[in-house]
Parts: C-alpha cells; structure tokens; sequence
C-alpha cells in the first residue's frame, strides 16, 4: 500500500515577492479521473488522457480546444514532437499505440500476446528513448493461477515504435517478480533507472549494452518484521547531468522506522550512493510525492499530496510552502513558457513561480497534539490568536470528510476519531491565512 505523508508544518500565508512567489492562475475541473498531461511541443496547448477521451486544452485558460473520444492512461511525444506513443484504456489485453499529433490518427499499434493462464496482462509505463527509434514499456501480468496462488511479472520490454516490433526484453536477473511502475530515461538516451518495491534497489541500465551497469540498495524489507518496506513514488534524471538522479520515496532502514527515511534523495550513478537526503531524512524530509524541476534546476517544484514546496535545490532550503492539496499527481513545466501545470485525480491548475531571495519562517500555530497514534481521541493545544480558527479532516487519499470551526477561547480542541476506521488522517488547522497540517493514526 503507498504511504502518504509525513508529519508537516507547512504555510499558506501572503507571501512577499523578496520570499518568492507562486502566483495561481486557474483551477479547472476534468469530469473523470485525469491519468496524465502533458505539453504539445509549442506549449501552447497541452494533452490531457482520461480514461475516456483524449482532450487538448490552452495553457493561456484551460479550455477544451479538442476532444478525441477515446481514452488513454499514458501519453508521451516522439523526439521530433510529429507523433504520440500511448497506452489506450479498453480491449482484453495491454496495448501501445502510435498516433500522428496532427489528428490523432492511428499508425501503428502493438498488443502484447493473452497470457496462457488468463492473468490480467497489460501495459503499465511507456519511457520514450530520445536518441533512437525505441520505447520502453513496463509490461505486467498479475492474478491469480490455480494451485499457486497469486501472481506478479514485471517486465522492461523494449519496443521500435516505427515498425511496433519487440526488440528485447532488458529486465535485470532478479527483479522480474519485483513490483516497480516508475522508469525513468536521462535526457542523452545513455540510461535506464528504476526503484523497486520492497528490499529496494535503485537500478542502472546502460542503454548503449541494454544490460545493468549498476545497483545501489536503499533498503531492506522490514514488512515482516512490523515495520514496511521501501516505496517509491517518483524518478527523474536531471537534464543538465545524467550522472545525477533525483527521486522520492519511503526507504525505512529499520523495523521501527515508518517515515524517518521519506522524502527526496539525489544519487549519483559515477559514485554509486546517495550524495544528498537533506530532504529525506530529519527535520526537513518533505514525504514521498512528485516534482518538476525548474529554473535551469535551481529549484523544484515538489507536491506530497497537501503540500506544494517550491525546493531551493542550491541554497538546499525550502523556499516556499503552500496548503494546496490540487496538485497532487504530476507537475509540468514549460520553459518556453515559464508556467506551470499540475493536476490531481481530477483538478488541474496553472501557476508561475517568481524568483526571491528570502525565506518566511513558517508559523507555530499548535503547541502540542496528543495521543498520537490514538484510539479515538486526539487533543491538540493552540498556539493562535484569532478568533478565525478553523480544521478540515482528510483520509490518507486526500478526501475531505469532515470541518468545522474551532472555539478559541477553548485551550485544548478534542477530535473524536473512535467512530472512524483505523487508518492514517490528516487534519488541517487554519489560523486566519497560516495553516498547519499534521497526520494522526488510528489505531486499536
């Protein structure tokens, strides 16, 4: 199960322009759960995959400029930015589809053969390589086979997308039967990474052999032993140096460690180690999520769900936090343009960023929260003068369900949890235009 957030102190005030800026342009609304969005190569518009239809939006507005009326989960653009590579929703079997930008038209398509023993098998990630005719594909087949229980099959096949035509399967010896869903290529085509689930591995493909340069081992698997292990949710290389890689995740290295080690870590494959967890480990670990790096890589951009960091990556601070819980899945950025689009299950959003120089401390705004874990009942004492005080309760999928108003000549405020199921929270408190958000577990 992917584990969400952290404990977090985050912000959301008026922030001045000498502390940076994000300035919020608009919020729109999909009908249907959005799977993923990404910039047309003049960036004026961007494409946008339910599972659906295919929809072309402005970036000026948002707008709907054309709708396709098949969907897709996953969509990625040929180097020469003349086609789209896709994996499309419906049909018994995975498929990977190659489409003419212009129209949409099909030109190729690949179904991967029905499995023998009747497993779901289908297409979980396309990864366009950018100097050759090739794209990478997790294939994956799950289920349940009589007399042997259930089963996974990870594969990293590659594909020439010109001719649709299985080129090689380059899945490392050992990680077949591992759970992985995020692949990432660098920018020069030189390499594969991913991270698996589990005793985790942070792999290296050389593309130029197709064989494993390299492994580096994050952690061990304590999931037996009470405690969980490795989960990572987002990979990228860095575009300037191919050397480096930047990727988040909960990686425990004990039984007894939930979250200690959750956040993001920057790797460098010529040393073979992690070179910087200021934001994995500690008082400034910002919790597994996704990111955009931004700025000629000055900065990040960086989403867990309810918060959204803009990440100093020189200075090695976070600039700027902000209580917005709409982009949650995937952050783009165009240079052409300076903007930036993100999107949840169903929300997108267009921001910019203007550069500061400052930092905002962030506000106490509670002195302590307690029991936690809990049973049912959690006390926590203010730290705030206005009368405008306020909480929203959230489920670890980011729902609200439930709000209200807090008196504040009340010194501890008392948040009954013993009719809900046990699970993970988060709970927002708001002290006029500053708010705090924190996790609470429920627990028998």
């Amino acid at each position: 199960m992917k584990r969400f957030l952290v404990l977090i102190a985050l912000l959301l005030a008026t922030i001045t322009l000498q502390a940076g800026e994000l300035v919020f342009h608009w919020n729109k609304m999909a009908e249907s759960k959005v799977y993923d969005i990404e910039f047309y190569p003049d960036n004026n518009y961007f494409i946008l995959c339910t599972a659906n239809d295919i929809q072309i939006r402005n970036t000026e507005d948002g707008e709907i400029f054309k709708t396709y009326q098949f969907g897709a989960t996953e969509i990625e653009f040929t180097p020469d930015s003349s086609k789209v590579l896709l994996i499309p929703t419906g049909g018994e079997t995975g498929r990977i589809q190659l489409r003419d930008i212009k129209d949409m038209s099909l030109i190729k398509e690949y179904t991967l053969p029905k499995d023998e023993n009747g497993l779901n098998h289908y297409f979980k990630q396309l990864a366009v390589d950018p100097k050759k005719p090739y794209v990478y594909a997790i294939a994956t087949k799950m289920g349940e086979i009589p007399y042997q229980g259930m089963f996974i099959e990870n594969k990293i096949i590659v594909y020439n997308y010109e001719t649709m035509e299985e080129v090689k399967d380059i899945t490392p010896v050992g990680f077949e039967n591992k759970f992985y869903d995020n692949i990432a290529i660098s920018s020069d085509g030189k390499y594969l990474s991913f991270i698996n689930q589990g005793e985790s591995y942070l792999v290296t493909i050389d593309l130029s052999t197709q064989k494993v340069l390299q492994t580096f081992k994050i952690c061990n698997n304590y999931s037996e032993g009470g405690g969980h292990g490795g989960w990572t949710c987002c990979i990228k290389f860095s575009e300037l140096n191919s050397d480096k890689i930047y990727f988040t995740g909960n990686f425990p290295q004990s039984n007894t460690d939930l979250e200690e080690h959750c956040g993001l870590f920057i790797y460098s494959i010529s040393e073979n180690k992690i070179i910087d967890s200021t934001f994995g480990v500690g008082s400034e670990r910002v919790s597994e999520g996704y990111f955009s790096l931004i700025k000629n890589e000055e900065r990040m951009l960086f989403t867990n769900k309810f918060v959204l960091y803009v990440i100093n990556l020189n200075d090695l601070l976070k600039e700027i936090s902000s209580g917005t819980y709409y982009i949650s899945q995937q952050i783009l950025y165009s240079k052409s343009k300076d903007v930036i689009i993100g999107r949840g299950e169903k929300h997108l959003t267009k921001l910019t960023y203007k550069n500061g120089s400052q930092v905002k401390p962030e506000p106490e705004i509670y002195k302590t929260l307690y029991p936690n874990p809990t049973t049912g009942t959690v006390n926590i004492e203010f730290n705030c003068k206005s009368a405008n005080l306020k909480y929203e309760l959230y489920d670890s999928n980011g729902s609200l369900i439930r709000s209200g108003t807090i008196e504040n000549n009340t010194s501890i405020f008392q948040l009954d949890l013993s009719n809900y199921s046990n699970s993970i929270y988060f709970i927002k408190i708001y002290c006029d235009s500053d708010v705090q958000t924190f996790k609470i577990i429920k627990e028998n």
